[in-house]
């Protein structure tokens, strides 16, 4: 078992951890129907905004700006945790599309802060008064 499947900070068997394109926001219009018209959840570190979509899954898009982390291995840095976080609670989230934008000060915290963070925001929308 490789290091990061050991110490990951959602760790549960038997469920499928994939992230496949169909668990993705691509399409810019798929941005802006979350943006137009979501719920919202917000700390230093992320906005998170969420509206019920037509999928039998729930999809993540993600968006780091340079105005946020200027140097792209923080951006990568950055998404990569957001996707592995999202990877490891997609099957218990409701279905929703979900935009994770991040903030300037996500760029100088550790990443298990950066994972506390995100796990706070998937359970605020997995609880039923979301």
């Amino acid at each position: 078992m490789r290091k990061a499947e050991r110490d990951s900070p959602c760790k549960r068997r038997g469920a499928d951890r994939s992230f496949p394109k169909s668990a993705r926001l691509i399409s810019s219009k798929a941005f802006r129907d979350v943006f137009a018209e979501s719920i919202t959840n917000s700390d230093p570190f992320f906005v998170v905004r969420a509206r019920p979509n037509l999928a039998e899954t729930a999809r993540l898009g993600i968006a780091v700006s340079k105005k946020c982390a200027r140097r792209s291995v923080d951006r990568s840095r950055i998404k990569r945790i957001i996707r592995e976080s999202f990877r490891w609670v997609r099957n218990d989230l409701p279905v929703m599309d979900y935009v994770v934008i991040a903030r300037h000060a996500a760029v100088k915290r550790t990443n298990p802060r950066l994972f506390e963070s995100l796990r706070s925001h998937w359970t605020k929308f997995s609880e039923p008064d979301a």
